[in-house]
């Protein structure tokens, strides 16, 4: 699914998977748009109660991929010889060839940003080993 569309002012449009629903849209600042772990995103909620996350993060090899890549028909010169005299002409012809980005990498890649640009990072939790040992820091200035 993905979402549908992101502006230059950071209001975002996505749509609930059940087809009930209406389409949504808030802004990149909602108090309800927030990090799960360093590369997915969670969106508020829907009125029927899902929330849909959504991956802002990509590796390169994910985006290597031909799936990923979005191809268009550029035009390319190529000299042809003529049919009748043999003698190279310059012609323009269509070429499939990689023009970007698939639109939705590219769409969460912004989506990436402006939360970048609003203040909205991934923190990652410390970890009980982590508050074990310093609580044991604590524990040893405390007797000092």
């Amino acid at each position: 699914m993905g979402l549908h569309a992101i502006h230059d002012d950071g209001s975002i449009h996505w749509r609930c998977h059940h087809k009930a629903c209406k389409p949504l849209q808030a802004h990149v600042s909602h108090d309800d748009i927030y990090f799960v772990n360093h590369d997915l995103v969670a969106l508020p909620p829907c009125s029927c109660g899902s929330r849909m996350f959504v991956r802002v993060a990509f590796t390169p090899e994910e985006l290597a991929a031909t799936n990923a890549i979005q191809y268009g028909m550029v035009p390319e010169e190529m000299t042809l010889p003529h049919a009748l005299t043999g003698e190279p002409i310059p012609v323009m012809i269509p070429a499939l060839r990689p023009i970007g980005a698939n639109p939705f990498f590219a769409r969460h890649q912004e989506f990436a940003k402006h939360l970048e640009a609003h203040g909205k990072r991934y923190i990652a939790p410390k970890s009980s080993a982590d508050e074990k040992e310093k609580e044991m820091d604590d524990d040893s200035t405390a007797e000092s």
